[in-house]
């Protein structure tokens, strides 16, 4: 694993460090609802900002994903970042409702709008068959700073919500300027400036499609963790610290296990890696409805966290070798709409469930998960063939105007 570290390039540890800063940082949107309710809003009115930030979001990976593929992922990220720390403070300033939603649906636009270009660079900075660990080591950034991030923003909410906003803001501002000096700067598309120009590949239209569903499905099981998850524990006799401790013990693993399972996996084929974690999650949590004890919960736990911190760093990789060299943007910012609308389904979906049959939900969301495996069933190949059908690698020109063995489909 340490040999495979030492041959990342810097430009994925820059995106790995600029996301840890960056959701180290991402402090409003925890305390968002808090926030609202302590203007003195009702409880309906703060939700309506926090589906408004999810519907910015939402839009945030095609319009992300459109502009990296048009003026590269260095500039769309700090733009991204640098218009989050506007609409941070404006919306730290508003007071009306309307104001307020309307600012947290921009913030939600702007501050989301670069990871379609993270994507993209990071599948740009390597070879192919590094693609998985240099997801793994971008994913682990992210997990070090949403672990880190929320005890620290309990600190600063108990001395006033401004603070949030200042910091959240400071951050975005700071990774934008690393963004502009440390990322590599980025050429036009290789086979010119409008991805519509890229050839034709059907064989890989179909693997992507089943993908990007799978990935809308097992993010619906994996959102009722901060959902129906809670409730079931807190029903149970366990208090809030109780709740936080078993997220606690998910970021641990995930911190642990990220590298070396991102480093074993990345040979392994992607859709049967896939299918197996969907139907590890699933099983996770179904082990759920085993009942409240806490020897239950932390199996239940363990299991879905297993399989999500395998399938990320994998699934994000399978994605970019189906995408066309210059859409690498437009195929990312598919699959952070897929997170969003899975981010908007599941809470409606865990809620109703749950209030009609709490038991339910666990059975539930084990189907959904074999479901999410199912759809990529029919892409698993032999070990000799890659995402799509058979394929030749060739030399072509990435992104960055450089030149890296990828794989094409053959007589394509």
């Amino acid at each position: 694993m340490f040999r495979s570290m030492r041959t990342i390039p810097r430009a994925v540890w820059v995106l790995a460090g600029g996301s840890l800063v960056n959701r180290f940082g991402g402090f409003v949107l925890v305390f968002l609802v808090l926030w609202v309710r302590h203007l003195g809003y009702s409880i309906p009115a703060a939700g309506l900002a926090a589906s408004a930030y999810a519907a910015g979001k939402m839009a945030a990976g095609p319009l992300g994903g459109e502009l990296t593929d048009r003026i590269g992922g260095r500039v769309t990220t700090a733009l991204s970042m640098f218009a989050s720390a506007a609409a941070m403070l404006c919306l730290q300033a508003a007071r009306p409702l309307p104001a307020i939603v309307a600012l947290a649906a921009l913030t939600g636009l702007a501050s989301e709008l670069y990871r379609p270009a993270t994507s993209a660079l990071l599948a740009d900075a390597v070879r192919p068959d590094q693609r998985v660990t240099a997801f793994g080591v971008y994913q682990l950034g992210v997990n070090l700073g949403m672990a880190a991030g929320p005890a620290v923003a309990g600190i600063l909410a108990e001395q006033g919500f401004g603070w949030l906003f200042a910091v959240d803001a400071a951050t975005s501002a700071a990774w934008g300027v690393l963004a502009l000096v440390l990322l590599p700067a980025r050429s036009r598309p290789p086979y010119g400036a409008d991805p519509a120009l890229a050839p034709p590949d059907p064989a890989r239209r179909g693997p992507a499609v089943r993908l990007l569903l799978s990935t809308l499905l097992i993010n619906v099981v994996l959102f009722q963790s901060e959902g129906a998850f809670a409730v079931w524990v807190t029903g149970h006799g366990h208090n809030t610290a109780t709740y936080g401790g078993l997220l606690s013990w998910a970021a641990v693993l995930t911190v642990a296990l990220q590298l070396p399972l991102s480093n074993r996996t990345r040979h392994w084929d992607p859709a049967a890696v896939i299918t197996v974690t969907c139907v590890s999650i699933g099983l996770g949590m179904g082990l759920v409805g085993l009942g409240g004890a806490l020897p239950t919960l932390v199996l239940a736990v363990t299991v879905w966290t297993f399989g999500e911190l395998v399938q990320w760093p994998v699934a994000a990789a399978y994605l970019t070798d189906l995408a066309p060299p210059n859409q690498l943007g437009r195929y990312a910012g598919l699959r952070s709409l897929a997170y969003g609308t899975a981010l908007l389904i599941a809470p409606a979906f865990g809620t109703a469930l749950y209030a009609w049959a709490p038991a339910a939900v666990w059975p539930a969301c084990t189907a959904i998960g074999l479901a999410a495996g199912a759809l990529v069933l029919p892409d698993l190949r032999r070990p000799n063939r890659r995402a799509g059908g058979d394929f030749a690698t060739a030399d072509i020109p990435s992104a960055s105007g450089e030149t890296h063995r990828r794989g094409l489909v053959a007589g394509g």
